[in-house]
């Protein structure tokens, strides 16, 4: 035995609402797959979170580099490993970026803070500019899905 209500309007605005949260996840993987792609050019360019240009490397390091026809700036991108290794996941309310690969996760930690003998070179995350920006293109985001 059991009842059922059901009401043609009500499925359809639950349906619509279904498009709009998956329109908006889409939206989400979008921005955070943007926000990588800053972090990698910034990194590339040599330049901190704050756009600061990085600790230039040893002299050795340095002409080991240029030996190997990498530029001899800091890039942090020897082989591309660490810079490819960001991920991003959607969650409630926004996104995450993180390391995929425990190795290059541990190698980015050891540059990003400086450990070992390792000159800081905070290269992951955003500047409190940086994070205004993210945190308004997802009001606009929102704020067009809510409005819809």
């Amino acid at each position: 035995m059991k009842v059922t209500i059901q009401s043609n309007k009500l499925q359809k605005k639950l349906s619509k609402l279904d498009d709009t949260v998956s329109n908006l996840d889409k939206d989400l993987y979008k921005l955070a797959s943007q926000t990588i792609i800053d972090i990698q050019e910034r990194t590339y360019n040599s330049k901190d979170v704050n756009n600061r240009t990085f600790i230039p490397y040893t002299p050795s390091y340095r002409k080991r580099k240029r030996k190997a026809g990498y530029p001899s700036k800091p890039t942090l991108s020897w082989s591309n490993n660490m810079l490819n290794a960001m991920r991003k996941k959607v969650i409630k309310g926004g996104f995450e970026i993180y390391f995929g690969d425990a190795y290059e996760k541990k190698k980015a930690y050891y540059i990003n803070y400086g450990i070992g003998k390792q000159p800081k070179r905070k290269f992951f995350g955003l500047s409190k500019k940086g994070s205004t920006t993210i945190v308004n293109k997802l009001k606009k985001i929102v704020g067009s899905v809510i409005n819809e």
